[in-house]
């Protein structure tokens, strides 16, 4: 558990520098520290392992994000504005998911007990759209991992946690800010470790590597 948050804290610290490469593109990628009872996040797992890697002419360039409704959000916005990436995906852990679930809609709304301790829900912005859609080509990532004989879903619901909320909060950014910039939200499995429903590391990696890739041709 210490080692995964000092390597989160240093995923976040120290990226890799814009200047140090010299291809045509960015891709953000993000992934959760561990929560709750799960002492490993899989998506901390896979970009990690992912970071530093290209997809085409595209360096992946990998956050660990924290279980933090504000400072997750704030961590990204600043990635985009120092990168200026093509495309930025998201990933957390949806511990009951048999598949890896690309989620369309994000929701303008999240549980608010860290708030105050009747809990409930809250919009994440008073002034803003009840939900925004996913500007990855959603469909076709979809069907690209199944014929990769990986599983794979649409989901319309991400939760009203910090996954729903980077979700939501990132493409509101993109809007308010006339970013014409991909993003989207990719739920993935436990670990086959973790649940006898789970998958394994490896699958999950080329999962995302595979929306990173039908992305990047869609664009």
């Amino acid at each position: 558990m210490r080692y995964a948050l000092l390597v989160s804290l240093l995923l976040i610290s120290l990226p890799i520098s814009a200047s140090s490469y010299h291809g045509d593109e960015y891709v953000i990628l993000t992934g959760f520290e561990p929560f709750g009872n799960y002492e490993i996040n899989p998506s901390q797992m896979v970009v990690e392992e992912l970071n530093g890697s290209t997809v085409g002419n595209a360096k992946i360039i990998s956050f660990i994000l924290p279980v933090d409704f504000n400072k997750s959000a704030e961590i990204i916005k600043k990635a985009i504005e120092d990168y200026n990436p093509a495309v930025v995906i998201c990933t957390g852990l949806d511990g009951s998911a048999r598949k890896i679930e690309v989620e369309k809609i994000a929701l303008n709304i999240r549980w608010a007990s860290l708030d105050n301790k009747f809990g409930g829900w809250k919009k994440i912005e008073n002034d803003a759209p009840f939900f925004l859609l996913s500007t990855l080509p959603v469909e076709e990532i979809v069907e690209a991992i199944d014929e990769n004989g990986i599983e794979a879903r649409i989901s319309y619901f991400a939760g009203t946690y910090s996954c729903n909320y980077v979700f939501y909060s990132t493409l509101l950014y993109m809007e308010e800010d006339g970013k014409d910039i991909p993003v989207g939200f990719i739920h993935l499995p436990p670990l086959k470790s973790q649940k006898r429903y789970g998958m394994e590391l490896e699958d999950m990696k080329e999962a995302i590597k595979i929306a990173i890739e039908r992305t990047l041709a869609s664009a």
